[in-house]
């Protein structure tokens, strides 16, 4: 659970910061997470920047039952100045995660010009302090590092001074060091996906099926009654205008069909790019 917090704060700041923001601005949010389907995080995450310096803080949690199943609770923050470049240097970088009754606390300090300075872990349980630091850290693992909140705040600071979101930076965690990578993944599109019962007589589900294969269909299920044969099949619904027609056609008016939203998708990448470079195509039109 731990880890969750380095990818979450990660994603957090590039899903909210406003690269273009004023100086001298507070911005606060706030995030019901969900995975597969399960409400599993609340957070809220505050970015301060000037011209100057910077503060943000991501704070998290598991939410409701899960909480009870995994108590999890993190906070995340990071201080510095801005350099005459525009990038961020840290001062100072808190990582606290608490599981159950067990909460680890790294503190980091840089000098704010880009070094690393020292490296401290606490452990806290039923109110008694450890000092968990290690004797010595290698100067290997620290050189050139930065933290993760600044490494992110970095790249998106760049961003309207480049084309595309892409970049890496050096971390140390206080195990090991690492990039954090980001590669500019370029725009994606999502259509609604439907789900499709289909009733042909029996001798007609070969032709169904074959169809529904041009259709960039997925059969879910296939059945078959007393002459009649039952299709179920979620489809793009880009792909089912006209498709009374062809039904119709197929079975020669004794096929009937039903369908309802079922979800969203990506649009293959080949299908995508059609559709990007036809929109931009019309928005150069229209200029």
């Amino acid at each position: 659970m731990k880890g969750l917090g380095i990818f979450f704060l990660s994603l957090s700041l590039l899903l909210s910061f406003e690269c273009n923001a004023a100086q001298n601005e507070t911005q606060m949010m706030t995030y019901d997470v969900y995975a597969g389907g399960i409400h599993a995080l609340d957070a809220s995450l505050t970015i301060t920047t000037n011209a100057k310096n910077y503060d943000t803080e991501l704070n998290s949690a598991t939410h409701g039952f899960l909480h009870t199943l995994a108590p999890w609770s993190g906070m995340f923050s990071a201080k510095g100045n801005v350099g005459e470049n525009g990038t961020p240097y840290p001062l100072e970088h808190v990582s606290s995660s608490t599981w159950k009754k067990e909460t680890e606390e790294k503190q980091y300090t840089y000098d704010g010009k880009g070094h690393f300075l020292s490296y401290k872990v606490t452990e806290t349980e039923d109110g008694n302090v450890k000092d968990k630091t290690p004797d010595k850290v290698d100067p290997d693992l620290t050189k050139d590092t930065t933290d993760i909140l600044s490494a992110t705040l970095n790249l998106l600071m760049m961003l309207p001074e480049k084309p595309e979101c892409s970049g890496e930076s050096l971390i140390f965690d206080g195990d090991r060091n690492f990039k954090l990578a980001f590669k500019d993944a370029g725009a994606v599109l999502y259509e609604p996906i439907m789900r499709v019962e289909v009733i042909v007589p029996e001798a007609n589900m070969g032709d169904v099926l074959g169809d529904m294969n041009t259709r960039r269909a997925r059969v879910q299920g296939m059945n078959t009654e007393k002459g009649r044969s039952v299709v179920t099949a979620t489809v793009p619904l880009a792909e089912m205008l006209r498709y009374t027609t062809t039904l119709r056609s197929m079975t020669g008016g004794r096929g009937h069909f039903s369908m309802e939203f079922d979800h969203y998708d990506l649009v293959p990448t080949h299908l995508a790019q059609e559709i990007i470079d036809a929109r931009q195509k019309e928005l150069k039109e229209e200029e």
